[in-house]
């Protein structure tokens, strides 16, 4: 079964959640977003949501922009910690998976 982990970056809240190739949530969780040190409370979700579970084939995420899609960065202007942020980056690091990243506006 191919899956496929989720995960949306707002200024109020982070959630994650772990997809199967029908669309169908297997695993979700949220948590408010934190002011300072996102990449940790994201890496605390991710690992709740993929724990003890087949491994995701790819990570999608949206995020408030703008976004560079061709550097991977974001600059959400609810975040202004995460000015030319390279989350697509991050998110390959913490993961080791493949990263897409999609606006959400």
């Amino acid at each position: 079964m191919s899956r496929v982990l989720a995960i949306d970056i707002g200024g109020t809240k982070l959630a994650a959640a772990l997809v199967d190739e029908s669309g169908s949530l297997l695993r979700t969780s949220t948590r408010p977003t934190p002011r300072a040190d996102v990449m940790s409370a994201l890496a605390a979700l991710v690992a709740e949501v993929t724990d003890g579970g087949p491994p995701a084939l790819a990570v999608g995420v949206g995020c408030a922009g703008p976004l560079d899609l061709a550097t991977g960065t974001v600059s959400p202007v609810n975040m202004p910690s995460w000015r030319g942020f390279p989350l697509r980056d991050e998110l390959r690091a913490l993961t080791g998976l493949p990263a897409v990243l999609a606006g959400d506006a």
